[in-house]
């Protein structure tokens, strides 16, 4: 496609080829994510020109088919207005990996796995720990895994640096937390988190 709304692209290639200041707009429907739907380390937007995913109208990315949900390990994306719904046993609905991200009118829900964590990875050095991530107005609910002990709203743990957000978000009916900050001895203390007018 051209990347028209008459001629899309697909969200696998819009996301892979944007630029700073890019708005990929996710059109009405449902999408069925089969292939691994990550924003790549170094994928980023710049302070002022953030890369924008968004949904316009009723739209709904359903994992149910797919092996993982959805990543975020760049920096200066903005993920707005859809819906996460359906990973599988043990993933999570969104993972957020980067850096001065914000994530805003998301519903995660009905997720195998945490619906929306901020954490990096263990094999990671401290500082590159994810930090100055925004996450507002959001709903988290119905997430739970096979054990039923592990799936919560929203998290930030394990490896969270400093800076996270959790604004005027809502949690419930999840297997776990509504909101986990747990940290491991073996990976060590997790960043300051702010959790503020949540529900």
């Amino acid at each position: 496609g051209e990347g028209t709304k008459d001629n899309p692209l697909d969200i696998y290639s819009a996301i892979k080829f944007s630029k700073p200041g890019t708005e990929i707009i996710l059109q009405d429907g449902v999408y069925e994510i089969t292939e691994r739907l990550r924003v790549e380390r170094g994928n980023s937007g710049r302070r002022g020109e953030y890369k924008i995913l968004r949904g316009e109208g009723d739209v709904i990315l359903d994992f149910s088919q797919s092996s993982y949900g959805m990543e975020l390990w760049g920096d200066y994306w903005i993920l707005s207005d859809f819906t996460l719904c359906n990973t599988i046993d043990g993933k999570k609905g969104l993972q957020i990996a980067g850096d001065n991200n914000i994530v805003e009118y998301i519903c995660a829900e009905y997720c195998g796995d945490t619906g929306i964590q901020i954490s990096g990875s263990p094999q990671d050095d401290r500082n590159k720990w994810p930090e100055n991530n925004l996450v507002q107005y959001c709903i988290s609910h119905d997430n739970a895994d096979s054990a039923m002990n592990n799936a919560d709203g929203f998290a930030a743990k394990l490896t969270v640096g400093d800076g996270n957000i959790f604004f005027s978000s809502v949690a419930y009916n999840n297997a776990d937390d509504g909101w986990d900050l747990f940290s491991k001895i073996e990976t060590g203390a997790i960043g300051k988190v702010r959790v503020e007018k949540c529900i």
